[in-house]
């Protein structure tokens, strides 16, 4: 959130400084990294048996699901903000969109942390409505970007734009851990490692396959139709949760 905020004044002062301060933070990240050391069990080698997750219906509907919905989330954040970014540049001056960009952005970090500690407690126990608010928030963000983005009215356009992007760092952490939770209460604990294997390549797939229509949306059309792209995947996510809702009632 910080950096954040700060990095469009430093753009201002130097085109280059950002840069040139996330390269020295990485080179003393390699430096920090030479002092962590991994604590190794090999009490449960014998334990570790050659024995493969069985992908139920379930297991197979929470992997799917959690591939579309992380992929929106994820693409949508780095499309709304260049969409934002082009909208704030057809009335401002390039520097001026960097700082209220930074702005923008440093909100949405704050919007991250607010949701990390107030939503998580306020769901918990509350599993079969999670999912319906995660799916009905997100179409209501696409909407809100989607609808900001053509109105003429540029700075309430810019609002609403920047309500939806805020929408999309209020989720992301909730659904990322009620997605892990419902997975692992799905199977055996001995299955566990496996079954974040398969929900970390869900999510590679997901963003693969979604990032790849994008990039051919973007060959012929503006990037408003990869938002309205993106809308429609979170629509049909709604029929992915009502199956996985009917398979947690029984």
């Amino acid at each position: 959130m910080l950096i954040a905020f700060t990095v469009g004044f430093l753009f201002n002062i130097n085109n280059y400084l950002p840069m040139i301060l996330c390269i020295s933070f990485c080179i003393l990240s390699v430096i920090l990294s030479n002092f962590l050391y991994e604590y190794k069990n090999n009490k449960n080698d014998e334990f570790k048996e050659k024995q493969k997750l069985s992908i139920t219906k379930l297991i197979f509907l929470i992997l799917l699901l959690y591939a579309s919905i992380y992929a929106a989330i994820d693409l949508g954040q780095s499309n709304s903000k260049l969409l934002i970014q082009y909208k704030l540049s057809s009335f401002l001056e390039i520097t001026k969109v960097s700082i209220y960009l930074s702005i923008i952005i440093a909100i949405s970090r704050i919007v991250r942390v607010i949701s990390d500690y107030f939503f998580t407690k306020h769901f918990k126990g509350k599993s079969k409505q999670v999912l319906y608010v995660i799916g009905y928030t997100l179409i209501g963000a696409f909407i809100s970007i989607i609808f900001g983005s053509m109105l003429k009215l540029k700075i309430i356009g810019i609002v609403l734009m920047s309500l939806g992007f805020f929408v999309f760092f209020g989720i992301r952490d909730l659904f990322a851990n009620y997605i892990k939770t419902l997975l692992l209460n799905s199977c055996s604990e001995k299955y566990h490692e496996q079954a974040i294997t398969y929900l970390t390549l869900s999510r590679k797939v997901g963003k693969f396959l979604i990032g790849g229509a994008i990039t051919l949306i973007l060959l012929r059309f503006d990037l408003i139709y990869v938002m309205i792209f993106l809308l429609i995947i979170s629509i049909l996510n709604i029929l992915i949760i009502k199956k996985i809702c009917d398979l947690l009632k029984k």
